[in-house]
């Protein structure tokens, strides 16, 4: 949104004008922003958005909760959506000529958002779609791909979670009655702590 509404031009501007602010303020490099894609071959003004993202001063790109198709089936298995996502972070590194921290998510399920009205999902959110078969085993497997990801191709070892607590749409890390502590455990597992 932010490039949409100021526009190319004034996005840069804009982050130059907070580095340079932020230097005076005697942070020597200023800040180091990460632009947060939604998904591949997104546009903003009739340009590819991760081929913007360098040329407005972003340092890197992430994501947030990129894991299932949104206009896909109704139910999608997390193991195929996060192989699916592994193979694009190449992608999205290569075109924005940017770092790529990868996001992993624990899940999706908003539907406790959603009233149900006779087992009815209208197409959309919060109703559409329910990630199935993730578990704290799998999802350690695919944070510890994100690290490496990171580690091979970026100044640092850094991968992104959604979420903490995101409970009402299905991505969360606090310990929970249905796995214990299954998520932390597997965080710090695929840190090798």
């Amino acid at each position: 949104f932010f490039i949409r509404e100021l526009g190319i031009q004034g996005a840069r501007e804009a982050i130059q004008g907070a580095r340079d602010y932020l230097i005076k303020k005697g942070y020597p490099r200023g800040p180091y922003l990460v632009a947060v894609n939604p998904v591949l071959d997104t546009t903003i003004h009739g340009e590819r958005a991760t081929e913007i993202y360098g040329k407005v001063g972003f340092d890197a790109i992430t994501h947030y909760v990129y894991l299932p198709h949104w206009k896909g089936e109704y139910l999608q298995d997390y193991v195929e959506l996060m192989e699916e996502r592994a193979k694009e972070w190449g992608v999205f590194k290569q075109q924005s000529q940017l770092p790529y921290f990868p996001s992993v998510a624990t899940g999706w399920d908003a539907t406790p958002r959603a009233a149900v009205y006779k087992n009815i999902h209208p197409r959309r959110y919060p109703w559409w779609p329910v990630v199935v078969g993730n578990n704290p085993v799998a999802f350690g497997h695919y944070l510890g791909k994100a690290l490496d990801f990171s580690r091979e191709n970026a100044p640092c070892s850094l991968a992104f979670v959604a979420s903490w607590n995101e409970w009402s749409e299905g991505h969360y890390l606090e310990p929970c009655t249905q796995w214990g502590f299954g998520w932390l455990s597997s965080v710090r597992a695929a840190k090798g702590v």
